[in-house]
């Protein structure tokens, strides 16, 4: 999904089921290179996580970080575009954090890890999949459970995923 169709979707949803109790925000990464300067896409992130809040006063929002890719769209040049999802992680995580929202990080699915990503270098693979999953309840369990706000803590992974 890309970032524009995000609230859209939201809406519809709020017609047919109550508001979720969390809501893991994990698109956009289609977006990136699509800008022409990052901080345009930073900020209209912002703004919609903006609008989200407004939407769900009772909703905790999680940003679910952006997965490695191999191949990004539009790309020019592909360091760049890495270090750019980066940026951009980093940047909508301390906004999340600042103003009462989560963020879950996936340590463990990293380019270097064989099997990760899939052939079309794009898409996690079925074990990224797996791993991106089992995190994501992991951290979901955190944030119930606690009141951490980042998950799981910078440095911290789990060594029995590493392959």
């Amino acid at each position: 999904m890309k970032w524009g169709d995000l609230k859209i979707q939201v809406k519809h949803l709020l017609t047919m089921i109550d508001p979720p109790y969390f809501l893991v925000l994990h698109c956009s990464g289609n977006d990136i290179g699509s800008y022409d300067k990052s901080i345009k896409l930073m900020h209209i992130i912002c703004f919609t996580i903006e609008v989200l809040w407004l939407m769900l006063p009772n909703t905790k929002l999680i940003w679910s970080q952006f997965m490695p890719r191999l191949k990004w769209h539009n790309e020019r040049n592909h360091k760049a575009v890495n270090e750019l999802a980066v940026r951009i992680n980093s940047y909508i995580a301390k906004f999340m954090i600042s103003n009462g929202g989560l963020y879950t990080r996936y340590p463990e699915i990293i380019q270097s890890n064989v099997g990760m990503i899939d052939n079309d270098k794009v898409h996690l693979s079925h074990l990224g999949i797996d791993i991106f999953l089992y995190r994501l309840q992991q951290d979901l369990q955190v944030f119930i459970t606690s009141d951490s706000k980042v998950s799981p803590p910078n440095g911290e992974s789990g060594p029995w995923l590493y392959f």
